[in-house]
């Protein structure tokens, strides 16, 4: 399969050869949902805290004796159904993320990768060096308007430049290409990548 490369004109330059095990894989919904799942839990924070009957203040005297007064007994002002007591079972400072096997998250990501090229959804530059750190021609080097939500996928810090002509652009957003997940991917309307970044995932993954 091939994937046509334009420059920074919008000219075509030549084509991309794109593997059929990366870029045209069936649908995989499954491990989409895993793998994005695993995304935002692992941005949880987790840092919820409750305190337990022993970590709460008071409770060293009995409340009142045991037999003769009509009340229910009870040995402690901490007991979970008093209030201000403790929490029976609440939280604590926790970690949500956790882990999936490489195959799982391999599949995930070449099933959206190849989701959105069935799509016409992606676009792949052969040289994002500006001449200048405009908006407007990073805009026409990435193939549309600002109101398309847009991932942009580089290789190196090399692009600093076209990053810097996008950083007013709200919709668009850049990811080097070691930090791609398939939560970026399937958020996006279009997927923008160099030359060497679309290389990169074929050696990284393949």
């Amino acid at each position: 399969m091939n994937i046509p490369i334009f420059n920074t004109s919008g000219e075509k330059t030549g084509d991309f050869s794109a593997p059929d095990n990366v870029w045209a894989v069936e649908r995989h919904e499954g491990p989409e949902f895993l793998s994005t799942i695993q995304s935002l839990a692992g941005m949880r924070r987790g840092t919820a805290c409750t305190k337990t009957r022993a970590e709460c203040r008071g409770g060293g005297k009995k409340p009142w004796r045991q037999k003769g007064t009509g009340r229910a007994r009870h040995g402690s002002r901490r007991s979970p159904i008093w209030r201000g007591g403790g929490v029976t079972f609440g939280p604590k400072p926790r970690s949500y993320s956790f882990t999936l096997n490489r195959k799982v998250r391999r599949l995930a990501l070449f099933s959206a990768l190849s989701a959105k090229l069935a799509q016409e959804s992606v676009r792949v530059l052969e040289n994002v060096k500006l001449g200048e750190v405009r908006t407007k021609t990073a805009l026409e080097a990435i193939g549309n308007n600002i109101d398309v939500k847009t991932l942009f996928v580089f290789n190196d810090e090399k692009n600093g430049d076209f990053l810097s002509a996008l950083a007013n652009c709200a919709g668009i957003i850049g990811v080097p290409v070691n930090m791609l997940g398939v939560r970026d991917i399937l958020s996006c309307e279009r997927l923008v990548l160099t030359a060497e970044a679309a290389k990169s995932i074929e050696e990284v993954w393949s």
